[in-house]
């Protein structure tokens, strides 16, 4: 009777392979923390102008105002926008 025996791939993790491995762990957790702080700032800056806009809004309708006079900050030239 014959014995089958399982060939698999033998992994071999050698200590330049897993230095390397380290290395790159450490960075991708650098650059996942720098992307999360990023992400909260940028979520914080959507949230203060959706606020803003809310201001916004909120005045034009107190105020019932037609047309509303924006500065264009690359221009510096006053734009005429039509609220409806």
């Amino acid at each position: 009777m014959k014995v089958a025996r399982f060939q698999g791939t033998q992994t071999r993790l050698s200590l330049p392979r897993m230095t390397k491995f380290v290395k790159e762990l450490k960075t991708l957790k650098r650059k996942n923390q720098r992307l999360q702080k990023r992400n909260e700032e940028l979520k914080l800056q959507v949230s203060e102008l959706r606020h803003e806009a809310r201001k916004v809004e909120a005045l034009i309708q107190k105020s019932n105002i037609k047309l509303l006079q924006v500065w264009n900050n690359t221009y510096f030239k006053p734009k005429l926008l039509r609220v409806a």
